[in-house]
C-alpha cells in the first residue's frame, strides 16, 4: 500500500517494543512520518511543540493515564478535535475490533501488526 504524500502518525504506548515495531512497519509500508511517545504524560507537549499528527494511535492501558483520558484530553483542545484517533489494546476483544466508539476506532493488538498497519494506513487515505 503506497501513499502519495507524507502523513504524520503519532504512536503512543507505554511499551516501547510496540511503538518500535509499528513505527518500523509503517515506515516500510508507506510514505509516513512516525513519532513514538512511550510516556503518556508527554503527549500534549509533543503535539504542541513539534509534531502535529494527521492520526494518533494510542494504547488503552498505560497505567495511570489510559487511552480514554488521552482522548478526553485531546478533545478538550479545539484545534485537536479533528485528529482521528485509533485506540489499540490487547484488552479489545475480536468482537469489538474495528468498532467505532464515539468517533474513536478501537482495534485489538491480537489482529497482528500487519493488519494494524493496514488499518492505520487506510485511515490516512
Amino acid at each position: 500500500m503506497t501513499m502519495t504524500m507524507n502523513k504524520k502518525i503519532l504512536l503512543i504506548d507505554d511499551d516501547p517494543k510496540v511503538t518500535i515495531l509499528l513505527a518500523m512497519r509503517l515506515r516500510i509500508a508507506g510514505k509516513v512520518i512516525v513519532k513514538e511517545v512511550n510516556n503518556p504524560h508527554h503527549i500534549i507537549s509533543t503535539i504542541r511543540n513539534d509534531f502535529l499528527p494527521d492520526l494518533i494511535v494510542c494504547d488503552i492501558d498505560m497505567g495511570d493515564i489510559g487511552g480514554d483520558v488521552v482522548v478526553l484530553t485531546l478533545r478538550s483542545y479545539p484545534d485537536l478535535t479533528t485528529i482521528p484517533i485509533i485506540l489499540l489494546s490487547s484488552l479489545v476483544n475480536t468482537e469489538n475490533n474495528g468498532k467505532d466508539f464515539g468517533g474513536v476506532l478501537m482495534i485489538s493488538k491480537e489482529i497482528g501488526s500487519e493488519n494494524i498497519v493496514n488499518t492505520i494506513l487506510s485511515m490516512l487515505q
